[in-house]
């Protein structure tokens, strides 16, 4: 646990008044001691047997409360502006270099395949993509033109990933990371579930019998 007055250790004796915190781990809650009949303290070295013992607690706190600071409602901080937005969702936002870079998930107008029926199975030219935005406040929100995926003939794209990029499973739920550790043009990675063509599975477990879940196995054989 951090703590809140290095140099010092508690009880933290504080002035009357309003004090704001976040974390009830800074609040001291007392401790209990063993005490005799009239209350007073007993030592847990003294040889006489007192009467009575009883349970007795010393600086715990009066006159705490939790209040909830009355929630402010404010405009949507990234809204749906380009046209391979038609929603939004899924971000994860890091501190880094000077500013706050956001990775989000976008789903385009054209997400479901027609052929396939609208369900929630995508090919290669289908599905969402993960697009990345940054801001110097974490308000206010640019898309910078990154070139790294064409959108219906333009090269102005803030998509970093998907479709194409990510093969044909597609992504879902693709949460970014930064991995201080890697070089410095891998420090950003990310995990994401990509759904897996029945043709490819039966093939896995066709060349990794021993390494296959038997029931996972035995039901791709069926299918085979």
């Amino acid at each position: 646990m951090p703590e809140p007055l290095p140099g010092r250790t508690p009880p933290f004796e504080v002035t009357a008044g309003y004090h704001p915190f976040v974390d009830l781990r800074f609040v001291y809650a007392g401790r209990p001691r063993w005490v005799g009949p009239e209350g007073q303290a007993l030592s847990m070295w003294g040889l006489d047997k007192p009467a009575r013992v009883q349970d007795a607690h010393v600086a715990v706190p009066r006159g705490i409360g939790l209040a909830v600071h009355p929630a402010e409602r404010s405009a949507p901080i990234l809204t749906c502006t380009e046209p391979w937005e038609h929603a939004n969702g899924g971000p994860t936002i890091i501190r880094d270099g000077g500013l706050y870079r956001m990775w989000y998930h976008a789903i385009p107008p054209d997400f479901w395949d027609p052929a396939r029926g609208g369900t929630l199975t995508w090919g290669p030219d289908y599905g969402g993509v993960l697009c990345y935005a940054e801001s110097d406040d974490g308000l206010a929100w640019r898309k910078p033109k990154l070139g790294l995926y064409r959108w219906q003939g333009r090269d102005d794209t803030n998509i970093v990933f998907g479709r194409e990029l990510a093969g044909p499973p597609g992504l879902h739920g693709i949460s970014v990371f930064l991995d201080p550790s890697a070089p410095a043009h891998e420090r950003y990675k990310a995990l994401y579930v990509a759904p897996i063509e029945s043709d490819a599975a039966r093939e896995w477990v066709r060349r990794h019998p021993d390494a296959t879940d038997p029931w996972v196995a035995t039901e791709h054989r069926q299918q085979a």
